[in-house]
């Protein structure tokens, strides 16, 4: 079962020691050079491709959307039995791999720390919650009562 979610940058997670407990969400630019995340360190790993952006200003531009988001929570059901952990990294750590990570808190009633991921990507996290909604993982009652609690810590 999950019991914690992290984001980090890019550098920092490619230079962690692994954990075969612990999935991978590894974000990184469409443009970019892959990750040179080890797959084999890792219970799972799943590779996503979009820019850190609220909206699309360059036709060239992937913008987060709800495939995406189906992803990401088709991968965390089909794992969350098999892993306690779930590390998320982007190039810097700060804005898209923060907002997935809130959302796996949010999800799994995680606490998130909102000091160290106050810069997360609005647009990110309110289309996993969309989807997670959309598709009964998840009520507006517990989101509302998940703020809540979040607050008071």
């Amino acid at each position: 079962m999950i019991e914690r979610a992290r984001h980090y940058s890019e550098y920092a997670l490619v230079n962690l020691s692994g954990h075969s407990q612990v999935g991978v969400i590894s974000i990184t630019e469409p443009d970019r050079i892959v990750s040179r995340l080890d797959n084999n360190k890792w219970a799972c790993v799943l590779r996503l491709y979009f820019h850190d952006i609220d909206f699309v200003f360059q036709k060239n531009h992937v913008l987060f959307n709800e495939d995406h988001a189906d992803q990401i929570i088709d991968w965390l059901k089909q794992h969350e039995e098999d892993i306690t952990g779930v590390y998320v990294h982007c190039a810097a750590g700060i804005s898209r791999s923060a907002a997935v990570a809130k959302f796996i808190s949010t999800l799994y009633g995680l606490f998130f720390d909102a000091r160290r991921g106050s810069m997360f990507n609005r647009h990110v996290y309110s289309t996993l919650l969309r989807r997670a909604v959309d598709r009964e993982l998840i009520s507006v009652e517990k989101l509302r009562e998940y703020n809540a609690s979040q607050q008071e810590k």
